[in-house]
């Protein structure tokens, strides 16, 4: 009886701590990720190497830190964004930087460059952790997760790369909804945990592709692709809740019919 209790208060104790290192890899991502991108900067990667040096930095700590804590990826993200925002305000008390808004943009761009890497390594950790066996590593709900991330990116390439459509920004949200929802609501209604990372393993697919989209664009400049990210996210993002929603509604639906014809 004595020692369960202690294992009870003594969890907590143990996921402040990795938390707290969380906290502690985000603010020392700071100055490594300005070491790494001058390295990058001599191979000429331009934005493929911002978005590559956070993976340099990020990946595998946070992969380290879900797959051995088992705390979930959204956790993670958060605890370590909040270091990542106190490394930008550290950096700039130190260097001094001019103007409150050129803080603040820095700290938005931190949070975009590192936020996938973050995502993909606490998520994967999380799916190590999660899994009894390597066996069980493609079960059928981690397919779906895959999916709805490789989803995402062809929807980029389609919306980006297809004939435009008639009728402006209006018909290009409807058609966007009209794509995704079938597609998430099937993803979501056949995966058997954690229906809703349907919506940020797809939008982070649609954030991916725009990125790499832009990165592989030689004959324009585009420099205004954290807005490109944002504007493509809203068009996706109608389509794909709805659809996550309805598809956890007839995910549940499917559950009891199948535990009523067992029992």
């Amino acid at each position: 009886m004595l020692s369960g209790t202690r294992e009870l208060s003594a969890r907590p104790r143990v996921n402040r701590l990795w938390l707290a290192l969380s906290f502690v890899i985000g603010v020392a991502f700071v100055p490594l990720d300005s070491k790494v991108q001058v390295v990058l900067a001599a191979t000429e990667m331009r934005l493929a190497g911002a978005f590559a040096s956070p993976f340099v930095t990020l990946f595998l700590p946070t992969l380290a830190i879900a797959a051995v804590s088992g705390e979930r990826p959204l956790t993670i993200l958060i605890s370590t964004l909040i270091g990542v925002v106190s490394g930008v305000v550290s950096f700039a008390l130190i260097f001094g930087f001019p103007q409150v808004g050129v803080v603040v943009l820095a700290m938005f761009m931190a949070c975009l460059l590192s936020a996938p890497a973050i995502i993909a390594g606490a998520s994967l950790g999380s799916w190590l952790k999660t899994s009894s066996s390597p066996a069980n590593l493609f079960d059928r709900t981690s397919l779906m997760k895959i999916l709805a991330f490789a989803i995402g990116v062809l929807f980029v390439e389609m919306a980006y790369h297809l004939p435009p459509v008639p009728f402006g920004m209006l018909s290009e949200l409807a058609l966007a909804t009209l794509v995704l929802f079938p597609f998430s609501m099937a993803l979501t209604a056949y995966s058997d945990r954690k229906p809703w990372s349907t919506v940020l393993l797809m939008l982070g697919g649609v954030m991916f592709g725009v990125i790499v989209d832009v990165s592989l664009d030689t004959k324009v400049d585009r420099n205004l692709w954290p807005i490109e990210i944002v504007i493509v996210c809203a068009m996706a993002a109608p389509g794909v809740i709805l659809g996550t929603a309805a598809g956890t509604r007839f995910g549940i639906r499917l559950q009891k019919s199948s535990q009523s014809e067992i029992s």
